[in-house]
């Protein structure tokens, strides 16, 4: 293992977690110093953020680096005002600030495509959204997006109980990767 670590041609993986072994002089064991590589020249990535508006819950995902995989992020509490709602929502954005470019809000249609007041309440909420932040917000369709993360929770054999507590970021989590594939699908 020292050989290894002292080696000329073990060169780490940029961007990736490693650990630097080093051996101390003064101690006769090696000490695991954890480093990020690169990471003064590591660029930001842009992301995309979903939410999944809910009167009560808001699902949040958020997508990898690379923009082409949705991750459930969070869910939060709606708010006792829609600025408190948005302040919310933008809290649990925060660790990746700088680095979201569009946040896709899920607009719920009724199945014959006519908007309801669910709708109009959160095409309320991507306004007050879009006035916080100088990030593009933008509508999308998001027709059976919470019944088919129901459906896939309960394929994975999560309880009610489990199912209430992610199924919004789940949900959320497939109105982006929808969206990520509209955008990467070849012509």
């Amino acid at each position: 293992a020292a050989l290894y670590a002292k080696s000329p041609r073990f060169h780490p993986i940029p961007g990736c977690w490693a650990f630097n072994f080093i051996l101390n002089s003064n101690q006769s064991h090696w000490n695991r110093t954890p480093y990020f590589v690169n990471s003064s020249k590591r660029s930001v990535m842009p992301r995309i953020a979903a939410v999944d508006y809910g009167l009560k819950r808001i699902g949040i995902a958020i997508s990898d680096e690379k923009g082409r995989i949705a991750l459930p992020l969070k869910l939060v509490l709606s708010g006792k005002s829609l600025r408190e709602t948005v302040m919310n929502v933008l809290n649990a954005l925060l660790p990746y600030e700088g680095q979201i470019v569009t946040i896709i809000v899920g607009l719920p249609l009724h199945l014959n495509g006519k908007r309801g007041d669910m709708a109009e309440a959160a095409e309320r909420f991507a306004k007050a959204l879009q006035n916080e932040t100088k990030t593009e917000v933008i509508m999308m369709d998001e027709r059976l997006s919470t019944t088919q993360a129901e459906r896939d929770l309960k394929e994975l054999s999560y309880s009610r109980k489990e199912r209430t507590k992610i199924i919004d970021s789940a949900s959320a989590s497939i109105l982006l990767q929808t969206f990520l594939d509209k955008t990467y699908e070849s012509p």
